[in-house]
């Protein structure tokens, strides 16, 4: 099933500095917005039938997914004679955030040390995935595996062939919705 063409719209900006006073030194910031309209969902039976029916008007994406028995004289009248179910063009996303990098890499004799940082916040992760209320928003930010900040910091000393390394995570809390 397909209703339209998936369209994706985004929005970028962000800058780096790198200070000529401080060789080594890298900071980078950029923002994110990213929509995208008529994403490819799965849909059931129920959801197909429910879709087409609900509304101010019938809804061909999901009425051209069935065909009813239209002979009175038929035990199975107004029945389904064939639904087809699958994946249709009728969700949207919205998500936004920030992203920051810090870096800083410098010598000592023959020692190389590298500190880096990065983070970032999410804004928002919005799914729009009802077929009867395309308008009924699902927030999933601060879901499980939709932390709204998540943040890592490493550092690094070289010294010949040898190489030294420590990393650590951070990600903001999250939660089960069950429903």
């Amino acid at each position: 099933l397909v209703g339209s063409e998936m369209c994706i719209r985004d929005s970028t900006y962000g800058f780096v500095y790198q200070p000529s006073f401080l060789p080594g030194f890298n900071l980078t910031a950029d923002y994110w917005d990213i929509r995208i309209d008529d994403a490819i969902e799965s849909v059931g039976a129920q959801d197909i039938v429910d879709g087409c029916y609900q509304g101010a008007a019938l809804n061909s994406t999901f009425c051209n997914s069935f065909t009813r028995n239209s002979n009175p004289a038929s035990a199975q009248f107004g029945g389904f004679n064939f639904l087809r179910s699958g994946d249709v063009n009728f969700a949207k996303l919205e998500t936004s955030g920030i992203d920051i990098s810090a870096s800083y890499t410098f010598d000592i004799r023959d020692h190389n040390f590298e500190v880096s940082v990065t983070g970032t916040e999410v804004n928002e992760i919005d799914f729009f995935t009802n077929p009867a209320d395309a308008s009924e928003v699902n927030p999933e930010l601060g879901e499980v595996n939709r932390p709204e900040t998540a943040g890592n910091v490493g550092m690094r000393w070289n010294w010949g062939n040898l190489s030294v390394g420590w990393q650590s995570q951070s990600v903001s809390y999250t939660h089960l919705t069950l429903p």
